[in-house]
């Protein structure tokens, strides 16, 4: 117990005691970890960025834009209107204004003809006349009981007969309202004619049908 101590071993080591390490022995690897070798295949370069998806309709052909038309404007640049002739013209190339079927009635019914003088006997002509003819002539019907004007007058929408259309024989649906428009128009004419006139008279009126030539009675 009482001999000299002796020195504690210590886990450094002095100059003298350093034992130089072969440099060709490897270290020790950690526990799970692979150290590579010379015969190991090498390792290839990391992937680069994946290129962008390419869309499904890529291949597809662009969708065909519809073909625009420009239709000219039929009213520009329109040939001027060559009048045309009256029925029973002896002057064809005498000027005048032409002006088509009127459209200017009101209404399509009778007007009221309680104001015009009652036509009896010639005593009452020129009165029942006036009245009448004011009254056709203010529906824009006077076309249809009116007489060609003579020679040297001047045609004017007023003065124009209207002759009922004649259908041809391949009529379309237009002939056939021209047709009755023109009939409708003058039945109005007839009634104004009628509303005034004594039993006597009405009596020598023909019927509407002709029963015996097939012919129609107009105003």
């Amino acid at each position: 117990m009482g001999g000299t101590p002796q020195p504690l071993p210590t886990a450094l080591l002095t100059a003298n005691d350093q034992t130089p390490l072969p440099t060709d022995t490897p270290l020790p690897a950690p526990d799970n970890q692979h150290v590579p070798s010379s015969s190991d295949p090498p390792i290839p370069p990391p992937p680069r960025q994946p290129p962008s998806p390419i869309p499904l309709r890529y291949n597809h052909q662009p969708p065909q834009i519809p073909a625009q038309y420009h239709y000219s404007n039929p009213f520009q640049n329109a040939p001027p209107q060559i009048p045309q002739n009256f029925y029973h013209n002896n002057h064809p190339n005498f000027q005048y204004a032409y002006l088509p079927m009127h459209h200017n009635s009101s209404n399509s019914n009778i007007p009221n003809t309680s104001h015009i003088q009652e036509l009896k006997s010639r005593a009452d002509w020129v009165a029942w006349y006036q009245e009448t003819e004011n009254i056709i002539t203010a529906k824009g019907l006077l076309n249809h009981i009116c007489d060609p004007p003579l020679p040297n007058v001047m045609w004017t929408a007023l003065n124009a007969p209207l002759y009922p259309p004649v259908l041809p024989q391949e009529y379309t649906h237009a002939h056939i309202n021209k047709w009755k428009t023109w009939y409708h128009k003058d039945a109005i004419v007839f009634g104004i004619l009628m509303a005034r006139l004594s039993r006597e008279i009405l009596s020598m009126i023909p019927s509407i049908q002709d029963p015996t030539t097939g012919t129609q009675r107009t105003a």
